[in-house]
């Protein structure tokens, strides 16, 4: 699915009022004036649909997946490379 993006944009906060919040903001008010803060990630055009180890992936794929267990620091465990059920990788 993110294969061919050029780029890849992950939302590491909210700027509201001056203010960065870096929680998702539940406050309907805060969430519907807050602009977004995002980190941009370099895409990549191969195929990866069978790759079959994290290692094997492109550079910027692994990039951008260890940029967001770091985020939500908690490791990621399965990463889907493809619509069937077979086509993903267990880290």
């Amino acid at each position: 699915m993110l294969s061919g993006l050029e780029e890849l944009n992950l939302c590491v906060g909210y700027k509201n009022n001056n203010e960065v919040i870096t929680d998702y903001p539940f406050d309907q008010n805060i969430l519907n004036t807050a602009e977004p803060i995002y980190q941009t990630f370099d895409g990549w055009t191969d195929d990866i649909s069978t790759v079959k180890s994290f290692e094997n992936l492109p550079d910027n794929a692994q990039s951008y997946i260890k940029a967001i267990e770091d985020f939500i620091e908690v490791p990621i465990t399965f990463i889907s490379v493809g619509p069937e059920r077979t086509e993903n990788i267990i880290i």
